[in-house]
């Protein structure tokens, strides 16, 4: 399953991130990071709705090993 890697811009509160189960965050300064497995495009799309929905601008998006590799 691919995995993926997003760096938003601001830092998502903990119950943001909650609303993305699958997803480990980890926040600096002014970004967060978020990392996990999507099973599908469809929800990759989905992720990028919530992000939307949530005000968070995408620094940047990338596909990544999955976590433990």
């Amino acid at each position: 399953m691919p995995s993926y890697e997003f760096v938003l811009d601001g830092v998502l509160g903990d119950e943001s991130v909650a609303e993305l189960p699958g997803f480990a965050a980890t926040r600096q300064r002014d970004t967060t990071v978020l990392r996990g497995e999507l099973s599908s495009q469809e929800d990759l799309l989905d992720v990028l709705d919530a992000f939307e929905a949530l005000g968070l601008g995408l620094h940047r998006l990338r596909r990544v090993r999955p976590l433990g590799e």
